[in-house]
């Protein structure tokens, strides 16, 4: 008889807990599963939604906002006309870019804080290479990067509480563990006298229970709705980038496209399959007889010869020095959720 009840008490915790993570799922769950299943069914607009920019992409991936979200940034300001990279090496041999002011206003309404800190910073005196601005005295690209995390945390993306959510949950899903440990650990001494494994089955019921009620706050506890919402339109930026295809893009703004492209491609790690494609259309028109050349005013090559562009050199140069990682003394700045 105690076996059966064990039983029962068991399963009936495991379907408790099974239940609250259900009703916990919530609607930018639903939502972002809405939005993937539509891309089945849409056709690609190769448009981001307007709040998003491409260095928000890393903080979408987990939270944190790094110097690698603030170099895909410098690359976005110049893709729209703000800034004149020129791709250069180290003494030491190692790529960097060379970055200047153009002539175009940063008084533009669109831009937002962190943009108007790297626009508005040293780069007012002149150009200045990227390693300079990393080790300036005004720490420039340290402080784009706390006024990106602020500006996240202003769009109600992640959640403010992670540690008091963990600890909540945690506690919750560790105290039924225990209980669960020790109800197994009864039932199997009792199996061995009664040979009824009935209470085993419960005792493993309740400490099913006790990691879906931990992990719950695990999963749960990073971005809010919102924050889940933003991550699917990503996503679905994401998709369609990889499902680009070279007749997708006018011949007459392949240049256009691949600048426009390039810094969100670069933020998720897909430059090259965005690089083939348009490599692929320069192709398709020359086999037209058409002469097209990628002609992007804002990136001089290492060479600065314009005519050996190609979407996978340019993409190959401004994605190395985006992914390398610069040495400092200074400690890396993560986005604070409390």
């Amino acid at each position: 008889m105690l076996e059966l009840v064990f039983l029962i008490v068991g399963l009936a915790i495991l379907a408790a807990a099974v239940t609250v993570v259900v009703v916990r799922r919530t609607p930018a769950d639903k939502t972002q599963t809405a939005i993937r299943a539509g891309l089945l069914d849409t056709e690609p607009t190769l448009t981001p939604p307007a709040e998003l920019r491409p260095g928000m992409i890393g903080v979408l991936a987990d939270g944190d906002a790094g110097l690698r979200d603030i170099k895909v940034t410098l690359l976005d300001l110049a893709t729209r006309g703000y800034l004149v990279i020129t791709a250069a090496d180290t003494p030491g041999g190692r790529p960097t870019w060379e970055l200047a002011r153009t002539s175009k206003p940063a008084d533009d309404s669109g831009l937002l804080d962190y943009e108007r800190i790297l626009l508005d910073g040293p780069l007012r005196d002149g150009p200045a290479s990227l390693n300079e601005l990393h080790h300036h005295p005004d720490a420039p690209l340290e402080t784009a990067r706390t006024s990106l995390s602020d500006h996240i945390r202003a769009l109600d993306w992640l959640t403010t509480d992670v540690r008091e959510h963990h600890s909540r949950w945690g506690w919750i899903g560790a105290l039924v563990l225990v209980l669960g440990l020790l109800a197994t650990a009864f039932m199997l001494i009792d199996w061995v006298a009664t040979k009824d494994f009935r209470g085993v089955i419960g005792g493993l019921g309740v400490i099913a229970a006790g990691v879906l009620l931990a992990s719950n706050g695990r999963a749960r506890s990073l971005f809010t709705p919102a924050g889940q919402i933003a991550r699917a339109h990503a996503e679905q930026l994401r998709q369609e980038l990889h499902d680009l295809r070279s007749e997708d893009i006018p011949v007459s703004a392949v240049s256009s496209e691949f600048g426009r492209l390039l810094p969100w491609a670069i933020g998720f790690g897909s430059e090259d399959r965005l690089a083939s494609t348009v490599d692929d259309e320069l192709r398709r028109a020359a086999n037209w007889g058409q002469d097209v050349r990628l002609q992007l005013g804002w990136f001089i090559s290492g060479t600065g010869r314009p005519d050996e562009k190609t979407a996978h050199r340019v993409g190959s140069e401004l994605a190395r020095v985006v992914n390398r990682k610069m040495s400092s003394g200074r400690a890396k700045r993560i986005i604070s959720h409390v």
